[in-house]
């Protein structure tokens, strides 16, 4: 599977996700259901998955993806000190490990290190190279990031809040307190040479 066909996999699983919502309660608003997307995620993939808070210091791993092939089950691991934003993004990225259908573990220690991720991935050297399958652990990484995108704050929604953010109607603490995941996040893929790059690589799969 390359990588086009694995993004499109996870655009895919939003796009369930949304009729889910809206078939259920009505209009989707901005936060995820976690409850709802894993309910998806499990019919999309096959697999049983199970999300676990566990004790241990988040340092160089955040969150780590374990399945089990033979049973189709899959643990979610995220240290349980984490706060309600950024336990929400390493859930969701290890969320798109397993749509990607690729094992995986979070090398995530900083802000900062997201950031780098968030850069790598939107670059034009990458977007170059996405027809190529998602095989090393630094690129599959960082396509994970994207993937946690389109599931928690998706392009359209990146787009309008932007714009938002711009017209000084919201800063980009409130919009992350509303998407509930980390400011840090909702500033870079905000930023104009991301949303344009961003555009690329959506009209890129979509073609």
């Amino acid at each position: 599977m390359n990588s086009k066909e694995q993004y499109a996999r996870v655009l895919q699983v939003r796009e369930l996700y949304k009729k889910e919502v809206e078939e259920k309660y009505g209009p989707m608003g901005p936060e995820v259901s976690k409850e709802l997307l894993l309910d998806v995620v499990q019919n999309f993939t096959g697999y049983d998955v199970e999300v676990l808070g566990v004790s241990w210091s988040p340092g160089l791993v955040k969150s780590r993806l374990e399945r089990n092939d033979k049973n189709k089950t899959a643990e979610i691991v995220h240290s349980s000190e984490l706060n309600t934003c950024w336990r929400n993004f390493v859930v969701a990225k290890e969320i798109a490990h397993l749509i990607f259908d690729q094992q995986g573990e979070s090398c995530v220690s900083s802000a900062g290190d997201a950031i780098k991720m968030i850069e790598g991935l939107l670059s034009e050297s990458m977007l170059n190279s996405l027809p190529e399958p998602i095989d090393s652990a630094v690129t599959s990484e960082r396509a994970m990031v994207i993937g946690a995108a389109e599931l928690v704050f998706p392009f359209e929604h990146a787009c309008d809040y932007q714009q938002r953010m711009k017209d000084g109607k919201l800063s980009s603490y409130e919009v992350a307190k509303i998407f509930r995941i980390p400011k840090v996040y909702i500033e870079r893929l905000t930023q104009d040479d991301v949303i344009s790059t961003w555009r690329k690589l959506r009209t890129h799969c979509a073609s």
